[in-house]
């Protein structure tokens, strides 16, 4: 329920097709991932892995020890939640074909979009310079 308001762009994901659900879950996910990722929730993120494929606890303290540092500053942490929000609005069709109908990757409607329209996505427009320059680097 707070998301669509921290993260507005996850309102381009409303259309009911399976294509747009799908992106939706997987930014939801990436959401997720970051989330307990840098609050240190190992449970949540192996909830639903098989027990015999499940990140061992030795796995784990190797993430969060290659995140813990960066993820523990508040501007790196919404950054990085901003960039993984934003990154799938760019596999919609109808973004692309509203706003940067000449490019032919994700990756390049995503740039040329930020690049040219950066107000349609709002959470990296109100970002500190820097941290722009950050989710652009994500």
């Amino acid at each position: 329920q707070h998301l669509p308001k921290i993260f507005p762009e996850l309102g381009f994901f409303r259309d009911q097709d399976d294509h747009t659900k799908y992106l939706l879950r997987e930014t939801l996910g990436r959401l997720l991932v970051v989330y307990w990722t840098a609050t240190d929730q190992p449970e949540a993120f192996t909830r639903g892995q098989e027990i015999q494929k499940k990140l061992t606890e030795n796995s784990w303290s190797k993430i969060r020890e290659m995140t813990a540092t960066s993820l523990e500053s508040p501007e790196v942490f919404n950054a990085v939640l901003t960039a993984m929000a934003i990154l799938d609005v760019a596999k919609l069709p109808k973004f692309r074909a509203q706003l940067a109908p000449h490019c032919s990757s994700p990756t390049q409607v995503l740039a040329d979009v930020l690049e040219n329209w950066p107000q349609v996505l709002p959470s990296f427009v109100r970002m500190p310079q820097e941290a722009q320059s950050l989710a652009r680097d994500c």
